[in-house]
């Protein structure tokens, strides 16, 4: 609660890690549906991360927010300009456009419930190259869903603002669905929905306003949000753990799961490389170092191998999360973070991780670039429990792309005219 006196608001950085981090460990703690019991020492590591990146968000959040005090508010009739709004369009037709093959081969497979099978040749692509191939697949996860992703963190703004733009709310659920049906994939879906909950959240600041303004939202937007609901929940039952588990079970190992692969990491250190080739800050800073890691393969003509790679080629490993259920990749954002620097990464990974997102988070409302770049931040920490985001070079290419569509000022055609986005 001490978050709420420095925030100003319930939901913040730090109610957002900590709570999600302390749920879900003390419910990996109870033993439920037999999911194994964690370590004490990864649950110590898991407190002292929690108690780091706290502290050091409100040292941060205090000293970037009182810099940023005389910042103007966010104009809602002045979010996008008309040329900006085009380059987003034809950006979006492009990335529409470079999918639809996939699209195309996966179809059939999704219709004949093939849904695991489609997920296996997207996962696999460099090692099976059925649909996908490595640059392909990189293409996709580096340029095109980045693409539809940003639409919508831009569209969710502009709904929480009141001025949502139809079209773009079209034309990026489009690009959502077709990242859904290419990959077989329920994230896009939890993505798209956790970018317009926090853009309300954000934007509102108490929950009264909140429930206003989803209120009085355009009804196709409310069809939009259920839609895309009921639409998780299918495709969770299509890709469901095993057999014998319902929704709620596989709710519950989602985002249980991931501390017991922790703690597996934690008790076998060999097997993750904990004790030896440390990265020394490339997967903490991952959104830096991995596109500087690609330039420089591409100009060597070597295979990439950028800190995403190693920490992924690591947590490819499959492990029992219970004596019938067992997963991969969900190391949680702890295991990057010692990767870097041996144990003391659960305090030097949390401290530079709140100061990046605090930084981001006290200037939300300076304008739409902030603001749209805070949304994708508190995104990245509601995973963090699951992933860490910014270890990856797609983090880089949301980031860029922001800047670039809402950031950096526009260079007008001829007059560069602001239109508001009705409908």
């Amino acid at each position: 609660m001490f978050s709420l006196k420095v925030y100003k608001f319930i939901i913040n950085p730090v109610s957002l890690y900590s709570t999600l981090w302390m749920v879900f460990a003390f419910l990996a703690c109870q033993g439920i549906w037999d999911l194994y019991y964690p370590s004490l020492e990864a649950i110590l590591y898991i407190l002292i991360s929690t108690a780091v990146f706290t502290f050091t968000s409100f040292l941060t959040y205090a000293k970037f927010r009182k810099n940023s005090s005389d910042f103007k508010k966010v104009d809602s009739s002045n979010l996008l300009s008309k040329n900006r709004f085009v380059l987003l369009i034809v950006l979006n037709i492009l990335s529409i456009v470079c999918v639809m093959p996939f699209l195309l081969q996966t179809a059939p497979l999704l219709i004949n419930g093939e849904w695991a099978l489609v997920r296996t040749y997207y996962l696999n692509a460099n090692t099976m190259g059925i649909i996908f191939n490595t640059h392909k697949s990189l293409m996709l996860q580096w340029i095109i869903f980045p693409t539809f992703y940003v639409t919508t963190i831009i569209s969710a703004v502009l709904v929480a603002k009141r001025k949502p733009s139809l079209l773009l709310i079209f034309i990026s659920t489009v690009g959502i669905l077709m990242i859904v049906f290419t990959t077989a994939g329920r994230s896009p879906l939890l993505k798209c929905l956790t970018f317009y909950l926090l853009a309300f959240l954000i934007n509102s600041k108490n929950i009264k306003n909140i429930l206003r303004k989803i209120k009085q939202s355009n009804l196709a937007i409310k069809i939009l949000l259920i839609c895309g609901v009921i639409a998780l929940l299918f495709i969770s039952s299509q890709r469901s753990l095993s057999e014998d588990t319902s929704p709620l079970q596989n709710a519950f190992y989602y985002f249980t799961a991931p501390i017991v692969y922790f703690s597996y990491i934690v008790e076998n250190p060999e097997q993750f490389a904990l004790d030896k080739d440390y990265l020394f800050g490339k997967a903490t800073l991952g959104f830096i170092s991995t596109p500087i890691e690609i330039i420089y393969s591409i100009l060597l003509k070597h295979d990439y191998v950028g800190a995403d790679t190693i920490i992924t080629g690591y947590v490819s490993q499959y492990i029992n999360f219970s004596p019938s259920i067992k997963g991969n990749a969900v190391s949680t954002s702890l295991y990057p973070f010692i990767k870097d620097f041996g144990k003391l990464g659960v305090v030097i990974g949390p401290l530079i991780y709140a100061f990046l997102v605090n930084y981001v988070y006290a200037k939300f409302d300076k304008n739409i670039f902030w603001n749209c770049l805070s949304i994708y931040m508190l995104y990245t920490v509601f995973f963090s429990e699951w992933q860490y985001e910014l270890l990856f070079p797609q983090a880089f290419s949301m980031i860029f792309f922001l800047y670039i569509l809402v950031g950096i000022k526009s260079i007008p055609f001829k007059k560069n005219k602001k239109v508001e986005f009705l409908g």
